[in-house]
């Protein structure tokens, strides 16, 4: 049988993509490694080829399709498969659902569906509404744009094509159902991406198992698929490990960026040292990525080969300073991968996950040894850098020593902001390249890449005939275009000039992507959930601070993808760009009550050190994490979807509230009309309701304290003033109070205390 890997994977990507007239209309635009007409032949699938080997191939792409939906009875249903395809190439006036607005906890509320809007990826497209609708003749105009674009294709080679060809489809098919029947909640862009995931190892599988059959297909019960995991650990650490204090922000952006590319180019790396291609990368994000692949007798030492070459590379990179985890993975049949099993599949993947890390770096520090004798001799020979303190110093930066590694990450860190385009260089991970050598940031205006082993993205931007890849960097920036250091950063803030960070994350997200779909679980709905809310975070969040008003050229982005960020800037920006981003996460899901935010922020001074404010950050994060919600209501009761600040944890309607109380307080100190000695006397009555909940009685008192302190600081007739005092006098509004005091004294133009 002749290797026909390329055709099967192109022809699986367009199974799905519409008439034969529109396949024969594009047939020009395909690789010229490729034969163009047995790509059409299997994705029409029209008839049935006299070569029992392409025939074979046309039977593994139509299963693999119905694997993607979470269905391996292809051979003892033929019904469905003659229903699926009855459907190919139809111009439907069905909307895509949006699946985060089908998301239910059983403890949560019901959700209200919403619906995708049918036009091209755009960052605001990707918000839902409950009214959309797609008409045929929208539908037609939009598969007649896609054809335009897709002739921009023509001439790139097999290794340019599919990621050109992998963004293209995403820009058209994120927004079409991949059935009008019961899966309007899977785009057709995932489930192609699944398809040419499941046909590309099966491919292999049988190709090398020397098992082509239709037998051997249709067989549920052989394990012939595994999913591994790949992790990077102590990310954050590593981010704000930064040995100077100040003039940190290219630096602690570069890092951030060094660890998604490094997430991106080892899971480019392992897919093709297993001769698979992207769309086995199932999801990627936060440093995580999960990976189907073939399982043959030679996949688990294929594995643990990739195993120890990964660690090494990350041991003499990061010299202990960060850690890189690849499971063993999960052997899978097809019964396994259908609706019924594969919640049980994912669990067993992420419990071999966790065994793995128990051994991290074992294989790497077995062979090397935990000293490496080349670092200690330089280290001995040229001092450390003073900006990482682990590597060598080569060179200086001003009067500071500094390494190659941080002297290269500070030109990229710089870049990233200017730039609209990267180039991956997976391929010299074989050879142990350095990180600069792997990842190319550059100011120069992205272009066809002709280099046969390199592939070259646009950030964020589509541009037909080049991959998309999204990416959420923000800075201030001076008038020359450079980067604002933090102590010019907070010169904008009002009042104190204090430093804010917020961190924040979705609540329970193990959960939502194991337990929120029930039934409905498929590994093509898993993906699609990951793949939505990693563009919300990282292309929908740039969009978003750079094009609001009160935001733009204020935010720091530390870093944002997957399901968290991490954002620096003046404290009163960062308190309102706080909530404002999470009534942004509540357009994207139609306010889901299953799916919600929770955030730490913290002011600090600009001259403290990064790593102390994130550490300070992550504990207000997980004071969020153990909201119970008002105590009178919902006691003992873990409700989340909470913000925290001022050591106060709050709802974020009450976190909105409170700090309007805070911009009204602080009105009234400008105005003269109310002293500093009240508002911290309100902190104060908030600090003895916490010693009364801690079992101090006594402390009750405040109350009647509080009476005598409003009526014998605020006049009478300041009635609107006076009401505002009296509304924080009972326990649960007093401590939600502290959030408007601190507010305003650091509003306060005239106050100079820094220990609020």
């Amino acid at each position: 049988m002749s290797d026909q890997f390329k055709e099967v994977v192109l022809a699986a990507w367009l199974y799905n993509a519409g008439s034969v007239e529109l396949l024969e209309a594009i047939q020009d635009c395909l690789p010229p490694e490729v034969d163009a007409g047995v790509v059409i032949t299997l994705a029409s699938q029209q008839t049935v080829p006299e070569d029992t080997s392409l025939a074979f191939t046309q039977q593994l792409i139509a299963y693999s399709s119905r694997l993607s939906l979470g269905l391996s009875d292809s051979k003892t249903n033929p019904e469905a498969v003659s229903k699926q395809q009855s459907h190919r190439g139809e111009v439907r006036a069905v909307p895509l659902i949006n699946i985060l607005t089908t998301l239910h906890l059983s403890e949560k509320g019901s959700p209200v569906k919403a619906f995708n809007r049918l036009q091209p990826l755009e960052e605001a497209a990707i918000l839902p509404s409950s009214s959309a609708k797609a008409t045929q003749e929208e539908y037609k105009q939009h598969w007649t744009q896609f054809r335009a674009d897709f002739n921009k294709l023509k001439g790139l080679s097999f290794r340019q094509f599919l990621p050109a060809l992998v963004s293209l489809l995403e820009q058209y098919w994120w927004c079409i159902p991949a059935s009008d029947q019961d899966d309007q909640d899977i785009s057709l862009f995932q489930h192609a991406k699944l398809t040419a995931a499941f046909a590309a190892a099966l491919y292999r599988y049988h190709t090398e198992t020397g098992t082509c059959t239709a037998n051997a297909l249709y067989d549920t019960a052989a394990q012939k698929f595994r999913l591994i995991n790949g992790d990077m650990s102590g990310i954050q650490k590593y981010i704000f490990d930064l040995q100077i204090p100040k003039n940190n922000a290219k630096l602690l952006r570069a890092r951030s960026f060094q660890l998604w590319a490094l997430s991106e180019v080892c899971a480019d790396y392992i897919i093709e040292d297993f001769a698979l291609t992207s769309a086995n990368i199932i999801t990627t994000a936060g440093g995580k990525f999960l990976l189907l692949v073939h399982n043959t007798d030679k996949t688990l030492g294929h594995i643990e080969a990739l195993q120890e070459h990964l660690e090494t590379y990350f041991l003499k990179e990061f010299a202990g300073k960060l850690f890189f985890i690849l499971s063993n993975g999960v052997e899978l049949s097809a019964l396994d991968i259908d609706k019924e099993h594969i919640l049980r599949s994912i669990n067993e993947v992420g419990y071999n996950a966790e065994e793995c890390k128990q051994r991290k770096m074992q294989k790497a520090l077995t062979k090397h040894g935990a000293v490496l004798s080349s670092l200690y001799d330089d280290l001995q020979k040229n001092g450390e850098c003073a900006f990482c303190g682990v590597h060598p110093a080569s060179g200086l930066d001003g009067d500071r020593p500094i390494c190659k590694h941080c002297e290269s990450l500070k030109k990229i860190g710089e870049c990233l902001v200017k730039t609209d385009g990267v180039v991956f260089h997976s391929d010299r991970l074989k050879d142990m390249a350095s990180f600069e050598q792997l990842v190319e940031v550059s100011h120069e205006k992205q272009q066809r890449n002709t280099d046969a082993q390199s592939v070259t993205y646009i950030i964020n931007k589509f541009q037909a005939g080049l991959p998309r890849i999204n990416l959420p960097y923000t800075a201030p920036k001076e008038k020359d275009g450079t980067i604002k250091m933090f102590e010019d950063i907070v010169k904008d803030s009002a009042g104190n000039r204090k430093l804010a960070m917020f961190k924040a994350d979705i609540d329970n997200l193990g959960l939502i992507f194991t337990s929120s779909l029930g039934a409905r679980m498929s590994l093509a709905r898993y993906a699609e959930m990951s793949r939505i809310l990693h563009y919300f975070f990282s292309t929908y969040y740039a969009y978003f601070v750079e094009h609001h008003p009160s935001y733009n050229n204020k935010i720091y982005t530390v870093f944002s993808g997957g399901d968290d960020l991490c954002v620096l800037g003046a404290w009163d920006v960062v308190l309102h760009f706080a909530y404002d981003f999470r009534q942004e996460l509540q357009k994207l899901t139609n306010s889901n009550p299953s799916v919600t935010l929770s955030g730490g922020l913290v002011l600090a001074s600009p001259s403290l050190p990064v790593r102390n404010i994130a550490e300070t950050a992550e504990e207000q994060l997980e004071l969020s994490k153990d909201f119970n919600g008002d105590r009178a209501v919902q006691v003992g009761l873990v409700t989340k979807n909470a913000v925290t600040v001022f050591d106060t944890s709050v709802s974020w309607e009450d976190f909105h509230t409170y700090l309007g109380y805070g911009a009204q307080l602080a009105q009234y100190m400008n105005d003269d009309k109310l002293s500093t000695a009240p508002v911290y006397k309100l902190i104060g009555f908030a600090n003895r309701e916490k010693q009364v909940r801690n079992g101090n009685i006594r402390e009750m008192v405040w109350r009647s304290n509080f009476r005598y302190t409003v009526a014998r600081t605020i006049k009478d007739e300041n009635a609107a003033l006076k009401n505002l005092f009296l509304s924080f006098g009972t326990a649960d509004s007093i401590l939600k109070a502290r959030i408007a005091a601190s507010y305003a004294l650091y509003a306060n133009r005239k106050s100079t205390e820094e220990g609020v």
